[in-house]
């Protein structure tokens, strides 16, 4: 499976509020601040949330650094929701 994201790809994303967590939902691709390096953003799918944050899974599974390595992030390092890439 070829990843979504290329080289000089474009990412418009609608930025979150505070108050506006309750936008995101099961399977939206998102734009995040990278849990342990906070100069790095990251884009990956929601899996899941609960009451803690939520787990994000890399687009390309077989080779992504994800929740499955560093856990459920925070909602307030979740920076915006993926609406289009070109």
């Amino acid at each position: 499976m070829l990843p979504l994201l290329r080289d000089g790809s474009y990412v418009i994303y609608k930025k979150l509020k505070k108050s506006s967590f309750s936008l995101l939902k099961n399977n939206q691709i998102v734009i995040a601040i990278h849990p342990f390096k906070s100069d790095c953003l990251i884009i990956k799918k929601i899996l899941y949330m609960n009451k803690k944050g939520v787990f994000l899974i890399g687009l390309n599974i077989n080779n992504s650094n994800d929740s499955r390595n560093y856990g459920i992030i925070n909602y307030d390092q979740v920076l915006g929701i993926v609406e289009k890439i070109i």
